[in-house]
C-alpha cells in the first residue's frame, strides 16, 4: 500500500514523508494507514515531523481541526512543585507539541477526561 503526506493530514496526523519512513523501518509489520497511525502513537511525534501543522508563517489564531498534538509535560500549577504527589485541588498545565511548535494549555472549569 502506498502511503503518503496527505492521508496522514486528513486524520490530524501531520507527518513528513522522513516520519513515515522511519515508521516503516521501525515497524515492518505495518501495513496500512491505520497500523501506521498506531505505532506513531508510541513514538515521539517530534521526530516524525519537520513542519508540525502550520504550513505556513502566519500566527494562527485557532488550532486546526483534527490535529494530533503529544503531551509532553503535565504539571499541577495550584501547588508548589516540591508538593505534586499530595492530593490538593488542581489546576494542570499541560505542555502540548505538533512536533514542531509548544503550546501551553490550562486546565479550567473542572477536570478535563483522560487527564488524572
Amino acid at each position: 500500500m502506498s502511503l503518503n503526506i496527505p492521508d496522514f493530514e486528513a486524520k490530524g496526523w501531520f507527518i513528513s514523508q522522513e516520519g513515515i519512513n522511519l515508521i516503516a523501518e521501525t515497524h515492518p509489520e505495518a501495513k496500512s494507514l491505520d497500523d501506521y497511525i498506531q505505532c506513531a502513537k508510541d513514538m515521539d511525534i517530534r521526530s516524525l515531523t519537520t513542519q508540525g501543522f502550520n504550513k505556513t508563517e502566519e500566527k494562527l489564531t485557532q488550532i486546526p481541526s483534527p490535529v494530533v498534538l503529544q503531551v509532553t509535560e503535565v504539571r499541577n500549577i495550584s501547588i508548589p512543585s516540591t508538593n505534586q504527589a499530595e492530593q490538593h485541588p488542581r489546576q494542570l498545565s499541560v505542555l502540548l507539541t505538533d512536533g514542531k511548535a509548544k503550546f501551553k494549555a490550562v486546565e479550567m472549569n473542572g477536570k478535563v477526561d483522560g487527564i488524572k
